[in-house]
């Protein structure tokens, strides 16, 4: 009689008690990532989604495509040379800081294969010797990139013009008559090479030939015809 009571006891107190509550375990809050499809799930403890592309940095972009913009700074000298009149040797150090603009995307498979470019240049060349101690003013230059698919050299092909300013022109006539004036304008034809040391910096250097005259709005305009190379590097913008 007694083990019957505690049963039902027992019972009534379970009754009041109620049924135990069960805590519900929240969810884990994974981080939601944005990731091209081919990586979707392959991730583990990340959850993927396919949205917009992820944002390349500069080491991600081709370097030579279309809109791109470069950075070039430039050392160099140019001797005197035989071409032309005669006259005292001037001979001058181009220190060059140029903006490029890429204009198309390499897309043929041909050995031409390339792009255009275009520069504009500060330009300041200390004259070394024999008359005059500077020229210094902007230039417009067009450039071809030879570029081949995973190839780190990149030749190309330049020329330009520029307009120069002096102190050259100030020695007497009775010693030169190449430069006529304060104002002159500058000619140039130029080859060279970039050495890809990353996807967004290049080594480089170029060589070629440049002419400096008035275009006879001077009482003399002898010319200077000067060869030489110059030494830099690019840094590339990307898109």
């Amino acid at each position: 009689m007694t083990t019957r009571l505690s049963f039902m006891v027992m019972l009534g107190v379970l009754g009041l008690l109620g049924p135990t509550p069960v805590r519900a375990i929240a969810p884990i809050d994974v981080p939601l990532v944005p990731a091209h499809p081919i990586y979707e799930g392959t991730v583990p403890g990340v959850r993927t989604f396919v949205g917009e592309p992820v944002r390349q940095g500069l080491a991600d972009q081709d370097p030579f495509s279309a809109g791109s913009l470069t950075l070039q700074a430039m050392i160099g000298y140019y001797s005197h040379t035989s071409i032309g009149p005669g006259g005292p040797e001037l001979d001058y150090a181009p220190i060059g800081l140029r903006l490029g603009y890429i204009l198309n995307t390499p897309s043929s498979d041909l050995w031409l294969r390339g792009c255009f470019e275009v520069l504009v240049e500060a330009n300041a060349s200390p004259i070394h010797r024999t008359y005059g101690t500077y020229f210094a003013g902007p230039h417009a230059i067009l450039r071809y990139n030879f570029v081949q698919p995973e190839c780190i050299v990149v030749p190309y092909l330049q020329c330009g013009v520029g307009c120069l300013l002096n102190d050259a022109w100030r020695t007497s006539p009775l010693i030169q008559r190449n430069v006529g004036e304060a104002f002159e304008f500058l000619l140039r034809a130029e080859f060279g090479a970039r050495v890809m040391v990353t996807e967004c910096v290049s080594l480089d250097v170029e060589a070629g030939y440049q002419h400096i005259s008035n275009a006879g709005l001077a009482r003399h305009n002898g010319g200077i015809n000067n060869m030489g190379g110059s030494v830099g590097f690019t840094y590339f913008y990307g898109q």
